[in-house]
This record gives structure tokens, sequence and C-alpha cells, in this order.
């Protein structure tokens, strides 16, 4: 059976035309206060491109690999653009 745990939210946003991020510490943080297996991370592309930027690929391999030490595992990463998602997970990235 599957809980879940919590749901925790950050930011993006765009400031002096660069993009601020979500810190992976952030995360890792949030799913060992959740005691958390797994992490499931979602964002959206307002563009109606649910295709992952060269960024969301780098920041969520960077992910997987700092949680997969604390024995948190990136279940997936969902772009979501209008009716449209891409699945990292199901991309193969994680």
């Amino acid at each position: 059976m599957i809980r879940i745990g919590g749901f925790s939210g950050c930011g993006m946003s765009l400031v002096g035309g660069i993009m601020s991020w979500c810190r992976s510490g952030e995360i890792a943080a949030d799913a060992l206060a959740f005691d958390a297996w797994g992490v499931v991370m979602a964002h959206n592309h307002p563009s109606g491109d649910a295709t992952p930027s060269d960024r969301d690929l780098a920041f969520t391999r960077a992910l997987a690999a700092a949680l997969r030490t604390l024995e948190v595992v990136l279940v997936d990463h969902l772009v979501i653009a209008g009716e449209r998602v891409a699945s990292l997970r199901a991309m193969g990235v994680v």
C-alpha cells in the first residue's frame, strides 16, 4: 500500500531574465521531514510544450543522484503543459 505522506511546494520564477529553481537540498530536506521513501515532482510549462528542457533533464538527473544518497527514490518528474504530460521516468531519465 502506498501512503501519501505529505505535499511540499517550492516556486520557480523569472527574475531579471533568469529562471529561479527549487534547490535539491530543499526537496531532500522535505523528503526526510516526511520520512519519504520516494518523491514525485511536477512543474508546468506555460508555453504548452511539455518537452523537458535541457535544464529539466540535468536537474532531474542531479536530484535523483542526490536523493539516492539518502536512500530516497525519485519516482518521477512530470512536466505538465495544458493537457499534455511528459514523464521523465517513461523517457528513461530517472
